[in-house]
């Protein structure tokens, strides 16, 4: 069950709306109870203080909400019912581009890699950290009027999809090694994949892999041998 406040913290009323939202559009129970679903943090969040979203640092409000996408990850409870995390996250990206207070000057989401670029409104760059490969991150603006809004989210498919005046999503510039690279022996474009950049990580699932290269991050196949050297090298 997803924490929405307490007698002493409160989840702000923003992400309140958008997850009952989300809960009316997409009422399957699997991402609502996924691990990767969730507002207030734990310990460790505490520990960052007003470095996390995740903690009530701003008016004893939680201004984070992490959103479990679909994944069948190793490892990782299974969910197939989750939202579309991918129009989600340009969802907000709209959203900031057109100045919406619950997302702007200094609210994002974060994605495959990607976080919102406040520099481009509209668009996105390359996350550095936690990759969030397996939920969306939305972290809302520290502006009060923006967090204890309770208007209605724009979620994607509905009537209001398109802000008014948003900045079209740019696709970024593909990444250049070694910032992203996904590879895979040939012939064996699903189990396992190396993930470069950021650390490298194997990747345990087709359809993350499908996710980053369609998210713009590069992918390379390589002879098994070739594969091996780089396993072992540490590539």
């Amino acid at each position: 069950m997803v924490w929405t406040g307490s007698d002493q913290y409160r989840l702000a009323p923003a992400l309140l709306t958008l997850l009952h939202q989300l809960e009316a559009r997409y009422p399957g129970q699997q991402w609502v109870n996924s691990p990767q679903t969730g507002t207030i943090g734990d310990a460790a969040h505490f520990a960052e203080g007003s470095a996390s979203d995740h903690t009530p640092w701003l008016d004893n409000t939680v201004r984070a909400l992490d959103v479990a996408a679909d994944t069948d990850a190793a490892g990782l409870v299974p969910v197939h019912d989750a939202p579309d995390c991918e129009a989600l996250f340009a969802m907000v990206n709209r959203m900031y581009a057109d100045h919406d207070p619950r997302v702007w000057p200094n609210g994002y989401a974060i994605y495959l890699y990607r976080i919102t670029d406040w520099d481009n409104p509209g668009g996105f760059h390359p996350q550095q950290g936690d990759p969030h490969l397996y939920h969306l991150h939305i972290s809302v603006s520290q502006n009060p009027a923006g967090f204890n809004s309770t208007a209605p989210w724009p979620l994607p498919g509905g009537e209001s999809t398109q802000s008014g005046h948003a900045v079209p999503i740019k696709k970024p510039a593909p990444l250049e090694e070694p910032d992203m690279l996904v590879i895979y022996p040939k012939g064996k474009p699903d189990l396992p994949a190396l993930l470069t950049g950021n650390g490298a990580q194997h990747i345990q699932d087709a359809s993350t892999i499908a996710q980053l290269t369609a998210a713009g991050v590069k992918a390379a196949v390589f002879s098994q041998r070739d594969y091996n050297s780089m396993i072992k090298a540490g590539r």
